[in-house]
């Protein structure tokens, strides 16, 4: 009974809907305290009574009441006195008179009312007194759609002076008179969507001029999909605020647009956007816009528009940036003045719009100076010449699918090929589909090194110039499907090939012999490169052996004449067979056969040493263990080891150290962080992460190549903001637990508020990730936290000792007992947890009853347990589980040590201090209230406090990746097999981007001070397809967690900064704690 108590005291949203409830009163005495929405849609009472939510009246909270569905026939008097902080209302498709209708307005006077929604309930005509009595609210959104409404008398609306949102979308309204909208004088937007229609056998509803005068506020007009008369001289009269008219699919009679039409919008200079698509209209005169100066797109697609363009009709438009007239009949001719008026013009749609050639000189495209997309597609294109684009030199994107441009390619062309393409090389998308193109000029596409997706399907193309690509080094798209395409040599294809991100090649007639289709088959085999539609769609068509089969069947080994490797395959067996026997007698278990073959028979060693050697060193380096015996033992010590090796070597673009036989290549400068982590080769993790994998196994920090990209676009979506937002009441419950806990320390001295935090941390990730309560606040001694430490300190000095790589070695003479009992105790709960909530899915889903899911927040747990992949597949326990203890080992740890760092730094500078408390002060004032999401949003100086604090304390200091194939750094060539460590500690206090990098100055991070600089100059999160999934969940947290200290304590630290010691570690610790005096504020 205590426990159901309990439950019900902190039920935010309860939802009785369609119970046959005769009555709204579900209780006699207050109850739900911190109730917030209540759904009694689909009953049947209809009748609101006085007392039916008196037991609502502690409920300090509650604001949402949806009574959709319903038939109300009476609404008492006070019925709503118990629940004054309404501020929604719903009541929808509910069955409503006028009468009922005018006294629930004069009931809901005197509540806090901002948002009523009256959708289909039956309000077929609206009187001046339909509304009294909502003057007395705060209402400020009112939805009357779908009502089959006819009539709206003049001075409807005076009592709605607050009003900011009206839709009346879906009526059938038949005259807007100039008075009919009087008393709106603060609405913004209103949508008329369908409001005004023609039914049969009527005629058109009438707009009076000046029908909008009343609405001086208003930015956005919706009348998508209307019917009436006319668009009349002065029928937009009078809106100085509008920045929106939308009349698409609208019909008025409209065919001509002249320079009167739209004459009255000269009084909205603020107007951006108009759109008339799908009007009807067959002409545009001269000067048709000239009294919209200020518009900057212009929606004219899907009309009748059939004339010669001459440049006149868009004369005015002065900063026009978007003019879309496509899908216009191919009616459109051009000359080569007609956007001679439009010269700040960005973006310009032509499809299948034109008439069939653009054979003019000079192009009417060339006064289109700052143009950055043109299309120009599906107009059957035929004849244009080599200066189409002259002048275009923005431009990025170019659409021209569904032409005929085969000829003009053709070598055979009279006067060679045409060169349409010279003039536009900073092409990132060109669309050339269904062209009949049968083939690609040798200099069409030279020194198209921006181009980052080409597209080719569905031509005719077969044998390609061995350079035609050769300039696309950028190339991340690549659409070749469904051509002739027979053969795919490294000669052609290798420059596009080497840096793809998706490959489009399906459906072509392969010729899967050794000269054609090895290296493609050894591609596939090996890249990274997604790859729709292997194999199935990638067949074999000839020879005869292979016709209908996947081109993943070739066989490589076929290509080579097997003769003279028979006396090294028996020898390569004899020894593989030695050294297994050899690893069997020295450890009956097993060694690490890749481990045991690159350590013991030096695989690539050699060859790594040699190419290495031109990169800046350490000296005393030796064979086989490199320069593990020059480092610090000590986790401080090395930790500033390292740092100072940056320092020493700073003018050089990076130097090596060797680890045992594994060389690491030390990064610290952001243009060779960015050639390593911005390109999608090398996404692989250092070697050193191997030893996380008995703990998180392949989850998405560890798991390479096509699991990882699988995995990431799986978990992706459940970092996304409106599934965070949820986590914000665990992080706001936990941070008053660590108040409580650090309201004790206050006045009584200096105190290591390290662990309180930390513990804070842990108690959120693990009710977030696994929704699971662990009490690490209160229960720092449980098994499992003590587990998660020392399992992290383990790791991390196994990492910098090579002689304990080997598992037999570290299980014998390290700590491999210790780490293996740890790992049991993780396991063990994360499985159990697991097995727990997996249960309760199926028990909540089984049982369509149940109430269950109101009283258990939703975890990522839970959303692992329901994810599935594009086949529809779940993730299995052991994905799961993977993940599960990926979240806890990145999500804590990490966040705890940014806090610490940012509370020191915040009590070692209390001017900076004011500042955050002043920004607090602002939002909150001296309440006492949670944060919210709309707080989060306006903590924009704690934001960068916390930016600068990981800055100057990342939370990973530094981390690794594997080079994965032969690249070259900053002149350096870097063989595949190669690691590479980014030193972020030492990255962010590079003076050209951070002056004085040693000093605590957030105002770095404001909008202003932070133009310019180099996106991986800061990379706390990482940067490039492998950055932190959950940086902003890190963020959200830091900010609740921060802002609660600061709301009520003021910090003053008690340490110097060179007292702090950083450990460099898997995360940044400082040695001795974070040591801090807390004192309570006085508001």
């Amino acid at each position: 009974m205590e426990e159901k108590k309990k439950k019900g005291q902190s039920l935010t949203w309860l939802d009785v809907s369609r119970n046959k409830l005769n009555s709204a009163k579900l209780g006699t005495q207050p109850q739900l305290p911190n109730l917030v929405t209540l759904v009694l849609s689909g009953n049947e009472f209809s009748v609101l009574q006085k007392n039916d939510f008196s037991f609502l009246s502690n409920s300090s909270a509650f604001r949402v009441l949806i009574l959709s569905s319903l038939s109300l026939k009476k609404v008492e008097n006070g019925c709503f006195q118990t629940i004054a902080r309404l501020s929604d209302l719903v009541l929808d498709y509910c069955k409503i008179s006028p009468q009922v209708t005018t006294s629930l307005c004069e009931e809901l006077a005197g509540t806090a009312l901002r948002n009523l929604s009256l959708k289909s309930s039956q309000q077929m005509t609206l009187s001046n007194t339909t509304f009294q009595g909502l003057d007395k609210t705060n209402i400020t959104v009112l939805d009357l759609s779908s009502n089959t409404m006819s009539k709206i008398a003049d001075g409807t609306f005076q009592w709605l002076p607050r009003l900011e949102i009206l839709s009346l979308e879906h009526n059938s309204l038949r005259h807007l008179t100039k008075d009919i909208f009087s008393g709106l004088g603060n609405l913004r937007q209103l949508n008329l969507q369908k409001a005004l229609t023609k039914s049969h056998g009527s005629s058109f509803p009438i707009i009076d001029d000046f029908a909008f005068h009343h609405l001086v506020k208003l930015e956005h007009l919706h009348m998508a999909n209307t019917g009436f008369r006319e668009i009349t001289e002065h029928i937009f009269s009078g809106l100085p605020n509008l920045k929106t008219l939308d009349l698409s699919w609208s019909s008025t009679g409209l065919k001509t647009v002249t320079n009167k039409t739209f004459a009255a919008l000269q009084e909205s200079p603020l107007l951006q956007t108009l759109n008339l698509t799908a009007m009807g209209i067959n002409k545009l005169g001269p000067r048709a816009f000239s009294s919209l100066g200020n518009l900057t797109t212009l929606l004219l697609s899907y009309n009748f528009i059939s004339q010669q363009l001459n440049g006149d009709e868009l004369e005015g438009l002065s900063n026009i940036k978007e003019i879309d007239m496509s899908m216009n009949q191919q009616s459109i001719s051009l000359t080569n003045t007609s956007f001679i008026s439009v010269p700040t013009l960005r973006i310009l749609k032509l499809g299948r719009a034109l008439k069939g050639t653009l054979d003019l000189t000079p192009s009417p495209f060339t006064p289109l100076v700052n143009l950055t997309i043109l299309d120009i597609s599906n107009n059957n294109i035929a004849n244009l010449n080599a200066g189409l684009l002259t002048g275009l030199h923005h431009l990025k994107v170019l659409k021209m699918q569904h032409n005929n441009l085969a000829r003009l390619w053709k070598t055979a062309n009279p006067g060679g090929p045409v060169m349409f393409l010279k003039d536009a090389t900073k092409l990132s998308v060109l669309d050339l589909d269904y062209n009949g193109l049968d083939e690609i000029p040798l200099n069409a596409l030279r020194g198209f090194f921006e181009l980052h997706e080409l597209s080719l399907r569905s031509n005719l193309l077969d044998q390609l110039h061995s350079s035609v690509f050769d300039d696309l080094r950028s190339l991340k798209y690549l659409h070749l499907q469904k051509n002739l395409i027979t053969s795919v040599q490294r000669v052609t294809f290798g420059v596009p090939l080497s840096n793809l991100t998706e490959l489009y090649m399906d459906h072509n007639p392969f010729d899967c012999t050794c000269e054609s289709i090895l290296w493609f088959s050894e591609w596939l085999n090996s890249t990274n490169a997604s790859v729709p539609g292997l194999p199935q769609g990638y067949m074999c068509n000839t020879p005869n052996a292979y016709f209908n089969h996947s081109v993943m069947d070739f066989d490589p080994l076929s290509c080579k004449d097997m003769t003279p490797f028979k006396a090294l395959y028996i020898l390569s067996s004899t020894a593989v067979l030695m050294l297994l026997f050899s690893a069997f007698l020295v450890h009956f278990q097993g060694w690490r056969i890749q481990f045991f073959w690159n350590i013991m028979l030096l695989k690539n060693y050699l060859h790594n040493w040699k190419e290495l050697k031109p990169v800046p060193g350490l000296g005393n380096t030796y064979p086989f263990i490199g320069n593990a015996l020059q480092f610090k033992t000590n986790a401080g010590d090395f930790f500033c080891q390292v740092v100072g090796y940056t320092k020493e070597f700073w003018n050089s673009p990076l130097f090596k150290l060797w680890i045992g036989p594994v060389p690491f290549l030390i990064l610290y400068h952001a243009e060779t962080i960015e050639t390593v982590l911005n390109n999608p080769v090398h996404m692989d993790k250092a070697y050193a992460y191997k030893f996380l994998h008995p703990w998180l196994g392949t989850g998405l920090l560890t798991s390479t190549g096509d699991k990882w990209r699988h995995r990431r676009k799986l978990l992706t979506p459940t970092f996304h903001f409106s599934i965070l937002n949820e986590f914000l009441e665990v992080m706001n419950e936990q941070a008053e637990v660590l108040i409580e806990k650090l309201e004790k320390q206050a006045g009584k001295g200096p105190f290591n508020c390290f662990s309180y935090i930390t513990l804070c941390a842990l108690d959120i990730i693990c009710e977030t990730a696994m929704g699971k309560k662990v009490y690490a606040q209160s229960n720092h001694d449980s098994e499992y936290v003590r587990s998660v430490y020392r399992m992290s300190d383990i790791i991390a000095r196994r990492q910098r000792m090579p002689w304990y790589w080997p598992d037999f070695v570290y299980n014998y003479f390290g700590e491999g007992r210790e780490h293996n009992r740890s790992l049991k105790i993780l396991h063990s709960f994360t499985e159990s947890v697991i097995n727990e909530r997996a249960e309760y899915i199926h028990y909540v889903e089984s049982d369509s009853e149940s109430d269950q899911g109101m009283k258990k927040r939703r975890a990522f747990l839970d959303m692992l347990l329901k994810t599935t992949d594009e086949d529809g597949k779940k993730l299995t326990h052991k994905d799961i589980q993977e993940e599960v203890d990926t979240f806890m080992f990145e999500g804590h740890d990490t966040t705890a040590a940014a806090m610490n760092w940012a509370v020191h730094l915040l009590g070692s500078h209390p001017e900076i201090q004011r500042k955050a408390q002043q920004e607090l002060d602002e939002i909150f004032g001296e309440s006492e209230r949670p944060v919210n999401t709309e707080d989060l949003k306006k903590l924009r100086y704690l934001e960068c406090v916390i930016k600068e604090a990981l800055r100057l304390f990342p939370s990973v200091p530094f981390f690794a990746r594997t080079i994965c194939e032969d690249t070259h750094i900053n002149g350096y060539k870097v063989p595949k097999g190669a690691n590479v460590i980014v030193i972020t500690y030492s990255l962010h206090r590079d003076p050209r981007y951070f002056p004085d990098p040693e000093e605590f100055r957030p105002e770095r991070f404001l909008p202003e001070n932070s133009a310019g600089r180099p996106p991986y100059a800061y990379i706390p999160f990482s940067a490039g397809l492998r950055n932190c999934i959950g940086q902003r969940f890190a963020l959200m947290e830091e900010k609740v967690i921060l802002a609660s200290i600061l709301r009520y304590f003021n910090i003053v630290a008690c340490q110097k900064r060179e007292e702090l010691r950083p450990l460099g570690e898997l995360v940044l610790r400082p040695e001795r704690g974070i040591w801090i005096t807390l004192e309570r504020r006085k508001h």
